[in-house]
């Protein structure tokens, strides 16, 4: 009853204590918010870069299937001597 009289009879203290936690409570919000915002920023970022290095790995090896296909049709470029024949 006391801390309840007390409230009453310091009510401009209450409600700037009120005030003080409800803006720290909006300024926590907009930080937990902005982090948010820039960690999935820099998620799709990453994704976005390791979707290009698998695309570039995998053109470079059908280039290579490709060539190899071609070379076994083509006499002169199978028989050629690339250094690693053994006959």
């Amino acid at each position: 009853m006391a801390a309840l009289a007390w409230a009453l009879a310091n009510w401009k203290l209450v409600a700037a204590g009120a005030a003080f936690v409800a803006v720290i409570g909006a300024l926590a919000a907009a930080g937990i918010t902005i982090n948010n915002r820039a960690y999935e920023r820099g998620y799709a970022t990453h994704q976005a870069e390791q979707a290009v290095i698998s695309q570039e790995k995998t053109n470079a090896a059908n280039r290579a299937d490709d060539a190899a296909a071609r070379c076994a049709l083509d006499p002169d470029c199978r028989l050629r001597d690339d250094g690693y024949r053994r006959e």
